[in-house]
């Protein structure tokens, strides 16, 4: 067997390929490009706060700049992996990371604000272009691992990456110094490009991936192009923009949440981890059990149950709620974003092009939450930063409920008001197994 080396020659033996083979490498990826991104993240975010002494304000703005940045960055970064291939935009994506990564060392030895910022607006537009070409690489590879499981391992991959980011950031900082945090990330990010380049399958074979018959779930078919599944889609993308909102103002401020909650950097990276943990717990839940499928209530559901979550964290100075409300939104999250990536990947075509729209959506959403809760009051004033938050996702959450009122509309039967197809009369059993 030729090297999988670029420019190996690998052609029609892709089809001895294990699985294993074949996408570990892009899990690999995924994973260190994750880690790196959110360990340099978390970074700014503690050492703003428990250094420099940043109000919650300053936090957010650091997240409504680097959102700016991420959704234009989404938006030109399918074209850029049209033209190039994703290899060639992860190894790019990875040298530069590692680059910028150099601008937090300098910010720690400045104690500069202002390098601070440069490195969250340069990290995203890094890293940004690399989301698409990973969710493409991941389901467009010829492996015969159905496309379900595909995404549910995508999922569990950046989010454990993530989650243990969020875990040892003080840790790295009270054991070595805030400039091994930064360094670290860029370790992180030099280990993908190598996974990428000397790892992975070639370009050639991209885009190779065989069909199969159980990969595409019949009401899956029926669904694309029809009033419910096109409700279905834009529900699911309204929910997880709506979704970034609320993250995205949680994660800048749980610096301060912890310090107001009196735990020190090393004891607050871990404590505000919480909802990392609950998320992959909810992955793994949304993983083994399909009957969120095509279920509206279960997306408005888990989507008012991340809004309540949102405003107790915010609003109520309790190490309780801390705890308790990340679980909440943790939970609540994982269903959300689940729902997103599997709606798109299944009742739309291109995946590519709606990954692309998909990390889009989320940095919306980052610029649109962060933005209304830095505005909100003064820069210390965490009560009307919860409801200035509590009332755009309320808003929200009330164009959700009248889509889903649109979609429930269009059931066939009334035996079976969530689950319809398209054509008349047509059922189909309540908990169907969507590619798996």
């Amino acid at each position: 067997m030729k090297s999988l080396r670029a420019g190996g020659g690998f052609n029609a033996q892709a089809e001895v390929l294990t699985d294993r083979r074949v996408l570990w490498p892009w899990y690999a990826a995924e994973g260190l490009n994750s880690f790196a991104a959110v360990l340099a993240t978390n970074g700014v975010f503690f050492f703003a706060r428990y250094e420099l002494h940043c109000a919650p304000a300053t936090l957010l703005w650091f997240m409504v700049c680097g959102g700016a940045v991420y959704t234009a960055a989404a938006l030109t970064g399918g074209r850029i992996l049209s033209r190039i291939g994703q290899r060639k935009v992860l190894i790019a994506t990875g040298v530069c990371t590692a680059l910028i990564c150099l601008i937090g060392v300098a910010a720690v030895v400045f104690r500069s604000l202002a390098l601070l910022f440069l490195l969250v607006a340069l990290l995203n537009l890094s890293v940004t272009p690399g989301w698409p070409a990973l969710e493409s690489a991941i389901t467009q590879s010829p492996a015969r691992m159905k496309l379900s499981t595909r995404i549910t391992l995508y999922n569990l991959g950046w989010s454990n990456s993530y989650f243990v980011a969020l875990l040892i950031t003080g840790v790295l900082a009270r054991w070595l110094t805030w400039s091994a945090v930064f360094i670290g990330a860029g370790l992180a990010a030099l280990a993908s490009v190598m996974m990428v380049r000397f790892v992975a399958i070639p370009q050639s074979l991209i885009g190779s991936r065989p069909p199969h018959h159980d990969d595409v779930d019949p009401m899956d078919a029926a669904l694309i192009g029809s009033v419910r599944g096109t409700t279905l889609l834009n529900m699911a993308r309204l929910s997880n923009l709506l979704a970034y909102v609320s993250l995205n103002s949680i994660m800048p401020i749980m610096a301060y949440l912890t310090y107001r909650a009196g735990f020190s950097y090393a004891e607050a990276t871990a404590v505000g981890s919480i909802w990392g943990l609950a998320r992959i717990a909810g992955f793994i839940g949304c993983w083994f059990w399909t009957g969120w499928h095509y279920r509206v209530r279960w997306m408005l559901g888990g989507f008012f149950s991340l809004v309540v979550a949102t405003v107790m964290l915010i609003a109520v100075p309790s190490i309780g709620v801390l705890i308790g409300g990340q679980i909440i939104l943790g939970l609540a999250a994982a269903l959300v974003y689940a729902g997103s990536l599997y709606y798109s990947m299944h009742l739309s075509h291109g995946a590519g092009e709606h990954a692309g729209l998909h990390e889009a959506l989320i940095g919306v959403g980052t610029v649109v939450g962060p933005a209304v809760a830095a505005l909100a009051g003064g820069p210390q004033d965490m009560l009307p930063k919860g409801i200035a938050l509590g009332a755009i996702l309320l808003l929200g959450g009330a164009v959700l409920a009248r889509m889903g009122y649109r979609a429930a509309a269009a059931a066939p039967t009334a035996n079976a008001p969530e689950l319809e197809l398209p054509q008349p009369g047509q059922e189909m059993p309540a908990a169907t197994d969507c590619g798996r």
